[in-house]
């Protein structure tokens, strides 16, 4: 089965500035990391997959590992461009 993939860009302008741990989660809960954003930058993330029916979310964690960000569930969609900004939690996909 081949390989789909999205591109995720993600702005990390929190306060207190710090580096966050990006996740795709299922509707389940279960994690999939797809990098770390450095303070006050804008980190782009690749995510490939084989199956990509049902919603997922974006999850940000902090050093300690906890959510501190959860976005609203969206539909993957291959080659789409997912944008997510922080701290406002501002989703937008483009290509879907």
């Amino acid at each position: 089965m081949a390989r789909a993939g999205v591109t995720v860009v993600v702005e990390n302008d929190v306060t207190p500035s710090e580096p966050l741990t990006i996740y795709l989660l299922t509707f389940d809960g279960e994690r999939s990391f797809l990098g770390t954003v450095s303070p006050h930058t804008t980190g782009t993330l690749e995510y490939q997959w084989r199956d990509i029916s049902g919603e997922r979310r974006l999850a940000a964690g902090d050093r300690s590992n906890r959510l501190r960000f959860v976005s609203q569930p969206f539909d993957l969609v291959p080659g789409a461009v997912v944008h997510w900004r922080l701290p406002s939690n501002g989703l937008t996909i483009e290509g879907d």
